[in-house]
């Protein structure tokens, strides 16, 4: 393999250990969390399906709802545990590491 891939896997590698060290006496339970988890119940056990995302830090703005449904599949395996946000946010994070490695290495 070339150099570039064995920095990626140890970056994410890293990433993964660093975020997942001691992560249930540092994870937070604040609004983004307390939000995706009242989303999750409408969808799981209302059967309330979603158009809109949350609304993000510019007044009018909303995410697209997709990151919802991805959050409410990650909380249906978690059994509806809080802390499947956290690990949302870490899978979606080492994603994001994978794709900017990705679009870098093609930028010529």
């Amino acid at each position: 393999m070339k150099w570039s891939v064995w920095i990626l896997v140890v970056l994410i590698t890293m990433g993964l250990g660093l975020r997942f060290w001691r992560f249930q006496s540092r994870l937070s339970f604040d609004f983004d969390n307390e939000y995706f988890a009242w989303e999750t119940k409408k969808i799981l056990v209302d059967h309330k399906l979603t158009l809109v995302g949350q609304e993000a830090s510019t007044q009018w703005v909303f995410i697209a709802p997709g990151y919802t449904y991805l959050t409410a599949g990650i909380y249906a395996l978690f059994k509806g545990d809080p802390i499947a946000g956290g690990v949302t946010a870490v899978l979606f994070g080492m994603a994001t590491t994978g794709m900017l490695y990705l679009v870098g290495k093609n930028i010529k």
